[in-house]
């Protein structure tokens, strides 16, 4: 049984259990949940499945692939399997996920709303090197989501520069010190809106700074339970710079734009 037809069954299990527990009300757009993601489209790279009414933005997220992979020194990238949901409630329908999207980098999968995604692309590159903590995935994540096709190269969060959201933040005194929300638990307890344009704009930062080799040796050295000591050492040791050092720069630089 392919794939899609597995996603479609499954969606369609869960829609026969909501039904019997929910009672009153009206689902919310019950036909696009069961709409099955039976397109599909072959590039060198990707799989992408889709509703035959809609459409992903292939050579986009091929660009975004060759533009990369490069620059971390991935040759051995995971083609991916891209499931691209036309709703926010169908992912949720057929994954169980609540969120516009998410990459499960041990099978190489994303699943998005979105037609292009290279948010989730950059989890499934980045896993091939090491896994951080949540603050450093997320921040990679958000901080290397570029549009290399468009020519754009800075990031963004919510349609505006990642950096001009942390000072917006910072103007309000919402960006918490680094060493509070670098551990995975403490960052996912904090607002996404506040944690994940923080996280990019200092990862950006990073990079720009300290150099993709530097960055990569973080990544192998991290793990996604460490605390504030131990990514205070390994930080040291991949950058050759302090943690609270390195936020300083990263301040200066956001505040002097």
């Amino acid at each position: 049984m392919g794939i899609a037809m597995q996603l479609f069954r499954r969606a369609v299990a869960l829609l026969s259990i909501a039904g019997s527990v929910a009672c009153g009300g009206s689902p919310e757009a019950p036909t696009a949940v069961a709409v099955a993601l039976s397109a599909t489209a072959d590039t060198a790279h990707f799989v992408f499945h889709y509703a035959p009414t809609d459409s992903v933005d292939a050579p986009r997220q091929e660009a975004f692939y060759d533009w990369f992979t490069p620059l971390f020194g991935i040759t051995a990238a995971p083609r991916i399997q891209y499931y691209k949901h036309p709703t926010r409630s169908h992912l949720l329908a057929l994954t169980g996920q609540n969120t516009n999207g998410f990459a499960d980098t041990s099978t190489s999968t994303i699943h998005t709303i979105w037609p292009f995604e290279p948010h989730e692309a950059i989890h499934i590159y980045t896993a091939t090197i090491g896994r951080p903590t949540d603050f450093f995935n997320e921040g990679i994540a958000v901080g290397l989501s570029t549009d290399p096709m468009a020519g754009r190269f800075v990031p963004w969060w919510n349609a505006q520069p990642v950096d001009a959201v942390v000072r917006g933040l910072r103007s309000t005194g919402r960006v918490p010190a680094l060493a509070a929300i670098a551990a995975t638990t403490p960052f996912r307890a904090l607002d996404d809106q506040i944690s994940y344009p923080t996280a990019g704009s200092f990862l950006a930062f990073v990079v720009d700074r300290y150099g993709i080799e530097s960055t990569k040796a973080f990544f192998r050295s991290g793990a996604r339970d460490d605390e504030i000591d131990r990514i205070r050492t390994t930080f040291q040791t991949a950058f050759g710079v302090g943690f609270e050092a390195a936020e300083q720069a990263w301040l200066l630089h956001v505040d002097a734009q």
